[in-house]
């Protein structure tokens, strides 16, 4: 429902839910075969249990819910948003600040990286297992540290000269409206609602 709510990119959102439920299928397989128990079914020597198949199943249908609240808030928001927003809950205005001046300087360094590639790609070099091959990769390898540092001291002398002082500045004042409100109480309601209809369902 969150999901729907934020009104994602499913193009961007199915490809990075794919490969979740690819790596969370590494820890659920074996588990209904480790885990002890009454015995559901058997594929050879191999038994699988009825608690370990509660198990996977509790796993994966966690493992989605965490993975699918976080891709709703990075695909809903930007990261100055969301930073701009944890500093508004609390969070110190350093460690804001150092979130974003590495995430900017990531952005950087990953342009970089594919202008360096395009450049190899243009000379006709093809990735292979001889030294040759090796040696390219050593030499970027050491180039992309370099530009790193001289990046990274280039950040520092800009953002000394712009008079930062270490502590997370935004430029707009967000306002709360109506709806975020409304969204708010929902999201209250409703796991307030299923868990007094799971207590019910208890007694």
């Amino acid at each position: 429902m969150l999901l729907v709510c934020t009104w994602p990119d499913f193009g961007w959102w199915l490809p990075r839910i794919f490969w979740i439920i690819a790596g969370i299928l590494v820890f659920i397989l074996p588990t209904p075969f480790l885990t002890p128990g009454e015995t559901v079914f058997e594929w050879g020597i191999l038994k699988a249990s009825k608690e370990g198949l509660n198990t996977s199943l509790l796993i994966i249908s966690r493992g989605l819910a965490i993975s699918t609240l976080a891709l709703a808030l990075i695909g809903s928001s930007t990261i100055y948003d969301l930073v701009r927003g944890a500093n508004g809950l609390g969070l110190p205005s350093k460690i804001c600040s150092i979130f974003w001046l590495g995430f900017r300087h990531l952005d950087l360094l990953s342009h970089e990286f594919k202008r360096m590639r395009v450049a190899l790609r243009a000379r006709g070099y093809k990735t292979n297992s001889g030294i040759g091959s090796y040696k390219t990769i050593a030499w970027l390898s050491a180039n992309m540290l370099i530009r790193a540092l001289d990046r990274s001291e280039h950040v520092g002398l800009a953002i000394k000269a712009r008079g930062f002082n270490g502590v997370f500045n935004s430029l707009e004042t967000p306002k709360t409206t109506w709806h975020e409100f409304g969204f708010f109480f929902a999201m209250l309601l409703i796991p307030s609602s299923l868990l007094a209809l799971d207590f019910w369902m208890g007694n």
